[in-house]
């Protein structure tokens, strides 16, 4: 090795210990970014040339060159937040995102480009958007709140809004559980049990059920809903009543309900039409088999519930451990309208890093597999959760002490190779 291959080798090794302390200078700086995945320096010996003499064969050494490392797959700890829509991949994958940019009239344009991250503190944004603090938007298979069938043809960045509502349902059914006394007196008349219902617009009514003995074994059901009988043609409500008697067997259980008016008998149900100012005529049906009559001081009503909802408004967006983000309403009801998959790649390492935490997919990591949270080896989703970054300070610090040697030493070659080649030219 001359002289000059040596300057060069020590040359080569300044520029490599300095791309050693670039990583570890950036892996310092955010040691505190959410889901940041610190970088390693890969060093690999350089040889210029090689040199045969006889049967044997001399390299001439450059140095060493140095390349980033990459730990994409690491996985950083999961802290708990305040926040319902913070996100964490805990185990293998990636959200799948994407940029947008703000056209004119205030709409998006999203890229046709998917770049993928761990970094998961999502908000809804103005629009309802879950987008991140690097400005990221949240992609994820919209889903029939209704059916629930996922449509996983397409991506679709998740929107979320705090104007949207619930639509009310109409009561169809009311359960009723309930003991008569069966040493009653003939014309006992039981204390009324009242259920809220709700009507085509949402609005709440009571119906009410009480039961009068008119005979052994039988009793009468007496149905009542104040202003359940409104009149369109003459613009004016009016109670609805309907008495239905029922006959019970020597067991104890309903042997028969007679028809009568105002309702419909179908085996042991009874329907009933009720019609309130400003809704649709609503169908109800009421199942009594499960009212019995048992010897007994007084009736007992076990349960009495019906199948209307309130509308709702907006309250809270709830993402679950598989990926699906529902939203839940004042009315207590909660509705899933998207999936989030998790994308996993064949070699993550070797996945792109880019500007503000996020990756892209390269020919060395292969193509994104999309899977759902939790299954084919995706990790499953944290929520009110965020990755830290997997940056060790103390071990940065440490490769920092190594480097400063090694550049120094270097250093140290570069100023000898000097003093050497200046005693050659003052020879």
């Amino acid at each position: 090795m001359t002289l000059l291959s040596s300057l060069i080798s020590s040359t080569n090794g300044l520029l490599a210990q300095s791309t050693a302390l670039s990583g570890i200078s950036d892996d310092l700086a955010n040691a505190s970014t959410t889901a940041y995945k610190s970088t390693g320096t890969s060093f690999s010996d350089l040889v210029s040339s090689s040199l045969s003499s006889g049967t044997s064969t001399a390299s001439t050494g450059s140095g060493v060159t140095a390349s980033a490392k990459y730990n994409n797959s690491a996985q950083g700890t999961i802290s708990s937040t305040s926040t319902s829509t913070d996100l964490a991949v805990n185990g293998s994958g990636y959200f799948a995102v994407k940029t947008a940019t703000e056209n004119t009239d205030g709409t998006l344009t999203f890229s046709s480009d998917t770049y993928y991250t761990r970094s998961g503190d999502f908000t809804p944004n103005a629009d309802g958007y879950m987008e991140n603090s690097e400005g990221y938007y949240l992609l994820g298979y919209s889903e029939n709140s209704t059916t629930g069938t996922v449509d996983t043809s397409t991506l679709t960045p998740v929107q979320i809004s705090s104007s949207m509502t619930d639509a009310a349902v109409a009561t169809t059914t009311l359960g009723y559980a309930a003991n008569l006394p069966a040493s009653a007196d003939v014309g006992t008349t039981t204390t009324a049990s009242s259920e809220t219902i709700y009507d085509s617009t949402g609005a709440s009514h009571d119906v009410s059920y009480s039961w009068t003995k008119t005979d052994t074994n039988t009793w009468t059901l007496n149905v009542t809903a104040a202003d359940g009988a409104y009149d369109s043609s003459t613009g004016t409500s009016g109670d609805y009543s309907a008495s239905a008697s029922v006959t019970f067997d020597s067991s104890g259980n309903v042997a028969s309900i007679d028809t009568g008016d105002g309702y419909t008998v179908s085996g042991n149900s009874i329907s009933f039409d009720l019609s309130y100012q400003g809704a649709s005529t609503q169908t109800i049906s009421s199942d009594l088999s499960n009212t019995t009559q048992y010897a007994a001081s007084s009736i007992s009503v076990s349960s009495f519930t019906q199948d209307g909802i309130a509308s709702g408004s907006y309250s809270s967006v709830s993402v679950d451990s598989s990926g699906n983000v529902s939203v839940n309403y004042s009315n207590g009801e909660s509705k899933t309208y998207y999936e989030i998959p998790v994308a996993t790649f064949r070699a993550a390492d070797s996945l792109a890093a880019i500007s503000r935490n996020a990756y892209q997919a390269t020919y060395s990591s292969g193509a994104a597999t999309y899977s759902a949270a939790g299954t084919s080896g995706a990790g499953s989703i944290s929520s009110s959760s965020l990755e830290s970054s997997d940056v060790d300070i103390a071990t940065e610090f440490t490769d920092m002490i190594s480097t400063q040697q090694n550049y120094s030493a270097n250093a140290k070659v570069v100023t000898s190779v000097n003093e050497m080649m200046k005693t050659l030219v003052n020879l």
